[in-house]
């Protein structure tokens, strides 16, 4: 679904707003910053501080299937500069990420103030004397499918996976077993972490007689974790294991703990009253 900034909710149904399509590729990974950024406009624009270079553009139209499956979009350039279209040339371009965007006059210093329009990767792009054109695949996530349930609030995403992101490595810590624990509850020493930071969580033991055993947690202080599900007898002083935080897959998980809601998240958490895509 394309997200409007409220700011510009009213422009877009003025008459007298002046939209710009605007084009940002990108050329070296990870793909956070373009290398190039182009305007369908007679002249350059600043959008959020970046110029934008002025070319005749054209694209075909962007589609919706039933199912969430995006189209194969056209796009072309024309008069690009010598060094974009040697890029194009060599190939250097091909599986390279471009965003297109809608901007308005009026709102051109905030970067974050666009109507998204497509994001996807370069197939093969190709260029004569006048025209570079290029035709921009979907990523793999615009062709994700939930059958008989489009809409839900919970993440879809694996917790870890490649569309979560989150290094699962940084929220597990290694724990020594301390005196007095029982096959419920394991005292450890002092842990830094605030009250139940690690819950959902589990834990696994890594030595002593219980080792290759998991439980989830329960509750979690500074010094006691208490499981869920008991295990067959108390671990032994002295004895190891892994600590893992977990995620819950809910919209507030996801910010407050991970900071990764506004990038990664994969659930509907508002759904429209209206089915779009």
């Amino acid at each position: 679904m394309s997200n409007v900034p409220d700011a510009i909710v009213p422009e877009l149904y003025r008459l007298y707003t002046k939209p710009y399509q605007i084009y940002e590729v990108y050329l070296e990974s990870p793909y956070v910053t373009p290398s190039h950024r182009f305007v369908a406009y007679k002249k350059d624009i600043i959008f959020g501080g970046n110029t934008y270079t002025a070319l005749a553009i054209k694209r075909g139209s962007i589609k919706s299937e039933e199912g969430t499956i995006i189209n194969e979009i056209e796009v072309g350039l024309a008069n690009a500069d010598l060094e974009f279209k040697t890029l194009v040339a060599t190939g250097a371009f091909n599986k390279k990420r471009i965003v297109a965007k809608i901007v308005f006059d009026g709102f051109l210093t905030n970067a974050n103030s666009y109507i998204f329009l497509m994001d996807g990767d370069l197939d093969e792009p190709k260029g004569d004397e006048e025209w570079v054109t290029m035709t921009v695949t979907p990523f793999p996530m615009l062709e994700r499918e939930y059958p008989k349930r489009v809409f839900q609030v919970g993440c879809n995403a694996t917790f870890g996976d490649s569309d979560c992101t989150i290094d699962r490595s940084l929220f597990e810590e290694n724990k020594i077993v301390g005196a007095g624990s029982t096959s419920q509850i394991i005292n450890i020493i002092e842990d830094l972490k605030a009250v139940n930071y690690w819950i959902p969580g589990h834990i696994e033991m890594t030595s002593g007689e219980l080792v290759g055993n998991v439980r989830p947690l329960g509750i979690s202080t500074g010094t006691v974790l208490t499981l869920r599900v008991p295990f067959d007898f108390a671990p032994a002083e002295g004895d190891t294991f892994v600590i893992s935080k977990l995620c819950a897959k809910n919209p507030t998980t996801c910010n407050l703990d991970f900071n990764n809601y506004t990038a990664n998240y994969f659930g509907f958490p508002f759904v429209p009253k209206e089915p779009r895509i």
